[in-house]
């Protein structure tokens, strides 16, 4: 489960929902300067400028070194545009 708490993250304001465990989800926004900090915020790349991101039941801004892998192991981001090898 992947679950926002009243995120901000760049132009993005207060934005909350859940994903359960085993879901598929596109987010689409009109700009890249919307999608791309909360897209960094989401891969535990950037802070979220407010709010909480809950994946797998722990706050991913808690956790520390180590202790993040198991969480993020068992989450995976499609970049927009292929790149992928």
């Amino acid at each position: 489960m992947i679950r926002l708490d009243s995120v901000s993250a760049g132009a993005v304001r207060n934005l909350s929902f859940t994903i359960e465990t085993g879901s598929a989800v596109k987010i689409l926004f009109d700009s890249a300067e919307q999608k791309n900090p909360l897209s960094a915020a989401l891969s535990g790349l950037r802070r979220p400028d407010a709010g909480h991101i809950v994946l797998l039941d722990q706050d991913i801004y808690e956790l520390r070194g180590n202790d993040r892998l198991p969480v993020f192991e068992r989450v995976g981001v499609v970049p927009e545009y292929g790149g992928l090898i």
